[in-house]
């Protein structure tokens, strides 16, 4: 049953905590997780409207939802596809965990179908951890007895950053969306290495892809392959595997005589840049070099953490 599950609170009550709990269980029940804000586990991110209306079959996590539908918006043009979306969940096979601070801010059509609201609060326990409590509300404000989860607060911080600010949702479309494409931008930059005899740009790469690199390219002394990400303005890249699911990565790649046939590498744009088609725009990271920092991540990395691990294009051995 595709529902709408409102969790409302001040700062510090445990509010996304709660949410990302609820997508952790969702996720060991089979659901594919959408997420606006990035989590530990596997997850599609939902940054603009065209991504949040291709979610289908499975639970949307969105935090701080006043962000993208607040009430003194109601009539822009996002919340009323947003609104669309939360009309046709059940169509859809969507169910919606949101969070934020008071339901008023919220858009009048969303408090109305939300099918349950959750008021979670830390309280410490006697083996001196906090937990969080929550008593739940239907839609008749019949309350639910007090539960509480069975993790400590510091167990599922680990699930999420707790530092991480949602964005404004864009009206706009990625590059990908406009038919430009992140993949095509760089292979195309790529193609202008002199060391390079030619590229390949794989086409449906991803996680659920056999192919888990986008761009192939062979050299004239070595061979790369590179995994193309997008980058955030509130300082985030879009790096989704990491921990187990990075070293499965890693051992997609064949190997040839006990070696990697190609040097696999991360690429993404340098933030707030508005080209994408030039060897300046562009950051790459070895995978090998930072093996275990990748895999010791539980959530996606900081721009500002990985460009300090990351080489610009132009002064790669590729362009140098």
């Amino acid at each position: 049953m595709s529902e709408i599950l409102g969790i409302f609170g001040l700062q510090g009550w445990g509010k996304t905590a709660l949410t990302t709990y609820f997508g952790m269980k969702a996720k060991e029940m089979g659901y594919t997780i959408y997420s606006n804000y990035p989590v530990s586990f596997d997850y599609e991110p939902v940054t603009t409207i065209k991504e949040a209306q291709s979610v289908r079959n499975g639970y949307l996590l969105l935090d701080e939802i006043w962000q993208w539908v607040h009430a003194r918006t109601s009539q822009s043009k996002i919340n009323k596809e947003m609104m669309e979306i939360c009309l046709l969940n059940r169509k859809r096979g969507i169910s919606i965990i949101y969070n934020t601070q008071l339901r008023r801010t919220i858009d009048v059509i969303l408090r109305e179908v939300t099918t349950y609201r959750y008021l979670p609060q830390m309280q410490l326990h006697d083996d001196g951890k906090y937990y969080i409590h929550y008593i739940m509300k239907d839609l008749l404000d019949r309350e639910s007895n007090e539960m509480t989860i069975p993790y400590p607060i510091d167990v599922i911080g680990n699930w999420f950053n707790t530092n991480y600010e949602v964005g404004k949702l864009s009206n706009e479309m990625t590059p990908i969306q406009k038919g430009i494409g992140l993949e095509k931008d760089f292979n195309n930059v790529l193609q202008k290495s002199k060391k390079l005899l030619f590229t390949k740009l794989q086409e449906n790469s991803g996680n659920k892809s056999e192919y888990k690199f986008d761009v192939l390219a062979v050299g004239k002394d070595k061979n790369y392959c590179f995994d193309v990400k997008s980058t955030f303005n509130s300082d985030g890249v879009s790096i989704t595997e990491h921990g187990k699911a990075f070293e499965d990565k890693i051992k997609s790649l064949k190997r040839w005589n006990g070696k990697l046939s190609f040097d696999p590498y991360f690429a993404f744009p340098i933030i707030n840049r508005n080209r994408t088609t030039r060897i300046y725009d562009w950051w790459i990271c070895s995978l090998m070099d930072n093996f275990n920092y990748f895999r010791g991540l539980n959530s996606m990395p900081r721009y500002s953490a990985l460009i300090k691990k990351s080489l610009k294009l132009k002064d790669s051995n590729l362009f140098t």
